[in-house]
C-alpha cells in the first residue's frame, strides 16, 4: 500500500486534479451513456469527480469508498482512453489507479460503509461549507437524477439510534455511531422524517427546493 503523500506533494497532486482538462471525448461518452443527465448535471458530475480524485490524490492508498454512481460512470469513461487516463493517474496519484465502483450497498458490505464514512470526513474537509454538511460527492446523484444513483440524507432525525429510511442512507449514522450535530438533539422535535408525515418517498431532500427534488 502506498504511503500518504507528503504535504507539498499531496497539494500539488490535488491542484493537478482541479486544473486537469478532461478530454472532450470523455464528456461526450458520459453524455451518451447517461442521457438522463442534462448539461448542468454533467458539469456537477465532473465537479464531484474532481472532489473524489482530490481525496485519492492526497492519499492514493487510503481506504476510501466511492459514494456516487454518476462519478463512477464518468471515471469508467475516463479509463477507456488509456493513454490519457495513464497520464492523468501519473499526475494525480503517481501510479496507475484501477476504477473501483461504489460498494454494494447498506447491509451488504460493512467495509464499504466504513470506507464511505472515511470518504465523508475527507470530502467534508474538501468542501467545508457544503449544504447541510453533505459534500457534492454525496449529493450529486440525487441532484442529477442519474440512473441507479445513490441517495443520502444528512440525518434521519434519530439520536444515538438510526431510523432507516428506504432508499436513503443516513450520513449521521454512517459509521455506526452518530456524528455530532450543531444543535442539541430533542426527541420531541427530531422524529424520523417518516413520522413527520413526509414519508420515505417524500423526504425533504426529495421535495422542491432540494437539488434533484420535485418541481
Amino acid at each position: 500500500m502506498l504511503r500518504h503523500a507528503g504535504g507539498r506533494q499531496a497539494a500539488a497532486r490535488a491542484a493537478f486534479v482541479t486544473t486537469y482538462d478532461l478530454p472532450a471525448d470523455v464528456r461526450r461518452r458520459f453524455g451518451e451513456d447517461q442521457p438522463e443527465v442534462d448539461a448542468a448535471g454533467r458539469v456537477a458530475v465532473e465537479a464531484a469527480a474532481r472532489q473524489w480524485f482530490r481525496l485519492l490524490a492526497r492519499d492514493p492508498g487510503g481506504n476510501w469508498a466511492l459514494p456516487s454512481t454518476a462519478v463512477s460512470d464518468l471515471w469508467e469513461a475516463m479509463t477507456r482512453r488509456r493513454a490519457d487516463y495513464a497520464a492523468f493517474c501519473a499526475g494525480a496519484f503517481g501510479r496507475p489507479l484501477q476504477h473501483a465502483p461504489p460498494p454494494a450497498g447498506e447491509g451488504e458490505a460493512a467495509g464499504g460503509l466504513e470506507g464511505l464514512a472515511r470518504t465523508l470526513v475527507a470530502a467534508s474537509k474538501d468542501e467545508p461549507y457544503a449544504p447541510d454538511g453533505v459534500p457534492l460527492l454525496f449529493r450529486v446523484d440525487a441532484a442529477t437524477g442519474v440512473l441507479n444513483g445513490r441517495r443520502y440524507l444528512a440525518t434521519c432525525g434519530g439520536g444515538a439510534e438510526c431510523y432507516p429510511v428506504p432508499g436513503l442512507l443516513c450520513l449521521r449514522h454512517l459509521s455506526g455511531r452518530a456524528r455530532p450535530e450543531r444543535r442539541t438533539y430533542d426527541p420531541r422535535r427530531d422524529k424520523p422524517y417518516f413520522e413527520q408525515g413526509a414519508g420515505p418517498d417524500r423526504h425533504p431532500r426529495e421535495q422542491p427546493g432540494w437539488p434533484g427534488g420535485g418541481g
